[in-house]
């Protein structure tokens, strides 16, 4: 597949969300363009044929596809585009790989101007098993109601992290952060299905033993929400969370309900921790859930969070 099969922001009257909802935003990474200002790149990939790398920009669509041109960072690279750089089928190969290579993601770009990129964290794991690209998969997209859309997808490892380069303390708050993942997992037992946009002591799970989600303090496993509702996997959803630290009131929502609050949430150190995205299967089995965007606000956005869920939800369509 060359591409998205069309531009969503034609049809669902989509804005650009940082257009709308920019302030207190401190870092926003994303497979569509987020803001109108936003001239730099999507990602930065790495192709496994020969350690290549390169950054992958916007195609016409703003979004991502095979057509998206990218700008060599290696020398020897001649590819204009994701699909010449992977030799994909359907494209020249002007690097001579041969055969379709697997295009590994280095580097979610900060769509801010804040430059806090999402940058592997080197726990449990490569980056190159968070792929755009697969040589026996193809280029990865998600079905939403009748849609395709980009996605980054892990393969192998148990736990692909990335996490922005600048930290902060793991006990400034309030905090509110966004993001939309296709949740996959495999058939047994596992002790975290899947877990994402975390700092070092707060993230959101699918637990496959309740079918709900939980926000969790990484540390000790305490769960201090869990939905009201069981959510069916695979499927694509729209979680957040705005955290206070007790006597502020700390909210979960997932795909624009609210499935549970919590008044006495407090991080457990004064450790430095990180805004990141883990992907977390426990197991060396691949469960390849897809992730897609992710924005962090350093800002109680309950004022403002049906505006952002809306304007998510308008270009995915996931409800």
């Amino acid at each position: 597949m060359s591409g998205i099969i069309i531009n969503p922001y034609s049809y669902a009257g989509a804005s650009y969300l940082l257009d709308d909802y920019g302030a207190d935003v401190w870092a926003a990474s994303s497979l569509r363009k987020l803001s109108s200002t936003y001239a730099g790149f999507v990602i930065k990939i790495w192709r496994d044929a020969d350690g290549a790398e390169a950054n992958l920009s916007f195609d016409s669509d703003e979004t991502v596809s095979l057509d998206s041109s990218i700008t060599p960072i290696t020398g020897g690279v001649t590819a204009t585009n994701l699909g010449e750089f992977v030799a994909d089928a359907g494209y020249p190969d002007p690097d001579g790989l041969g055969a379709p290579a697997t295009a590994g993601v280095m580097t979610w770009y900060d769509q801010t101007g804040n430059s806090r990129d999402f940058t592997y964290a080197g726990i449990g794991g490569s980056w190159v098993h968070w792929n755009i690209y697969n040589n026996v998969a193809g280029f990865r997209v998600v079905d939403i109601n009748g849609t395709d859309f980009p996605a980054i997808y892990e393969t192998y490892k148990p736990t692909i992290v990335f996490v922005h380069g600048a930290p902060y303390t793991s006990r400034t708050q309030p905090r509110s952060i966004f993001s939309v993942t296709h949740v996959k997992t495999y058939a047994g037992p596992v002790t975290s299905a899947m877990k994402w946009h975390t700092s070092t002591y707060d993230h959101i799970r699918w637990y496959h033993t309740t079918s709900k989600f939980q926000l969790m303090q990484s540390e000790g496993g305490i769960v201090e929400i869990e939905s009201t509702d069981t959510f069916t996997q695979p499927d694509t959803y729209l979680c957040d969370y705005i955290y206070n630290e007790t006597p502020g009131t700390t909210t979960m929502h997932i795909n624009g309900g609210i499935q549970g609050s919590s008044t006495t949430f407090v991080a457990l150190s004064n450790a430095l921790g990180y805004a990141g995205i883990i992907l977390d299967t426990t197991s060396n089995v691949p469960p390849q859930p897809e992730f897609m965007e992710n924005i962090v606000y350093f800002a109680d956005k309950t004022v403002d969070g049906s505006g952002i869920r809306d304007n998510i939800n308008s270009y995915y369509g996931i409800y």
